[in-house]
């Protein structure tokens, strides 16, 4: 088999120093000439303990149907044996990911279905069934916060899902940005999903939509305040936001799906036909790098931040700045 190293990064290598795996990183590492097989195996363990650490608790439900497009992380990373790096790079790129983006469109379609039926019957019980819809389709979306390389990163499509997801900011309202969500209704211009997706991701995504439905407005996020709230060009601004998440989630899930533009079977032939990784080591890179730029991005900016704890919070806390509370 085909040695794989971590790559010369020392950033990278500091903070795969902590990773408590059976030997140390950096120990390990100095006689890696002489220890193809650990070598090997040290980055199967990093891998696999960067996925069940940090993308476990998105991706079990995910994983947990059956059907031709699921895969079992659980027991795809627990069975007894070894892998290899071919056998995990594929199972990520063609299996685990494609799920995950099918999972979020299926749930933006389901979504925008309810969003409509409210746009034609508004009432609490519709307005219910939609914030309902409206939690599925957010945990549907954090279960692939982690895939920050690829199509997903590169495009910034992943940005127009949630702008919380790459550190955009959020434009709810005109205290927030110049061009808001509510400057947007307030004004003249057509909203359709057309116009809503030449927006900034600022007031795209599940955030907006999320604004829409617990916050009539004017702070608000009582059941009859919102229905009431929801009726002209703020029904319409709704529903467009529907529209433009499904869009975004069809475009995403064809750059991975297998039927589609396949961009996993880059990653699964990594070293071996691939166009963008030539080594195996670059793919291992990519995937690792991503999971530890959400976990920094847990640590500093949804919990840090609301939490008073992280630099740029000057150590106050910030509730208003908790992730879907």
């Amino acid at each position: 088999m085909k040695e794989v190293y971590l790559p010369h990064n020392e950033n990278l290598n500091k903070r795969l120093a902590s990773i408590p795996v059976n030997r140390s990183y950096r120990s390990r590492r100095t006689s890696r000439g002489s220890h193809a097989g650990n070598t090997n195996r040290r980055i199967h363990q990093v891998l696999l303990w960067a996925f069940f650490v940090l993308l476990l608790p998105f991706l079990l439900e995910v994983t947990g149907s059956c059907g031709p497009d699921k895969i079992n992380l659980a027991a795809t990373l627990t069975a007894t044996g070894d892998f290899t790096n071919e056998e995990i790079l594929q199972n990520i790129g063609e299996n685990l990911i494609p799920a995950a983006y099918l999972d979020v469109l299926n749930a933006s379609v389901s979504l925008q279905t309810t969003a409509t039926t409210f746009q034609t019957t508004p009432n609490t019980a519709n307005l219910q069934a939609l914030r309902s819809q409206w939690l599925v389709t957010a945990k549907s979306i954090k279960r692939v916060e982690g895939v920050y390389f690829g199509p997903s990163g590169s495009l910034f499509l992943d940005a127009n899902l949630d702008p919380a997801m790459r550190g955009y900011s959020v434009c709810n309202k005109t205290s927030d940005c110049a061009t808001s969500v509510d400057s947007i209704i307030a004004g003249a211009s057509t909203i359709s999903t057309t116009t809503v997706g030449n927006q900034g991701a600022g007031v795209r995504g599940i955030t907006a939509i999320e604004y829409l439905l617990f916050d009539n407005g004017s702070g608000s996020s009582a059941d009859a305040d919102v229905v009431a709230a929801l009726t002209g060009r703020r029904l319409t601004y709704l529903v467009a936001a529907c529209g433009d998440l499904v869009n975004t989630a069809t475009s995403l899930h064809n750059n991975w799906n297998t039927k589609g533009q396949n961009y996993g079977r880059q990653i699964s032939r990594a070293g071996s036909g691939s166009a963008v990784y030539s080594r195996q080591l670059d793919a291992f890179s990519a995937i690792i790098s991503a999971l530890l730029t959400i976990s920094e991005n847990v640590q500093d900016t949804k919990i840090g931040f609301p939490a008073g704890l992280s630099a740029k919070s000057g150590g106050s806390t910030h509730p208003d700045s908790v992730e879907y509370p």
